[in-house]
């Protein structure tokens, strides 16, 4: 995976990494990448940055030869670098199981189109998912009608 940022080149092995942690930093907390930041003011918005830390196995070794976290650390706060940002987030959405979020965010959608009576081969054709995943969903919110 090639990534093109303002700061150089990097060429990343998906195999080679152990995480990738996405959040929104303003000041000293981090916040979910996701958090909209509707009661802080027009100023401080501006000091929120967007952050993506990608943690690769293995060490750095550091100017007094001590091993140090090899860690790549990339600020996508600009609206250039946003792309980058939602790059990043999909290429690596698949290694990392985020499509299993997505999973539970189209919940009401599987239970809202299995309750109009579409099959479920088409609910997976819809929302471009798994029939398995689409099935355990389903299953389980019968058990909760039935059990409820």
């Amino acid at each position: 995976m090639e990534l093109y940022l303002s700061d150089g080149i990097y060429l990343i092995n998906p195999r080679e990494i152990r995480c990738v942690r996405y959040y929104s930093q303003l000041g000293d907390l981090c916040y979910s990448p996701d958090e909209k930041f509707e009661n802080t003011s027009e100023d401080d918005k501006k000091y929120i940055k967007k952050i993506i830390e990608i943690e690769m196995y293995g060490f750095k070794i550091g100017n007094y030869g001590n091993k140090i976290d090899n860690i790549i650390k990339i600020d996508v706060s600009n609206d250039k670098e946003n792309e980058s940002y939602k790059e990043i987030r999909q290429r690596l959405s698949r290694k990392f199981g985020m499509n299993l979020q997505n999973n539970n965010r189209n919940e009401e959608y599987i239970i809202t189109l299995f309750e109009k009576g579409i099959e479920i081969e088409k609910i997976a054709e819809i929302l471009k998912m798994r029939k398995n995943n689409i099935n355990k969903i389903i299953e389980e919110y019968k058990s909760k009608k039935n059990g409820t």
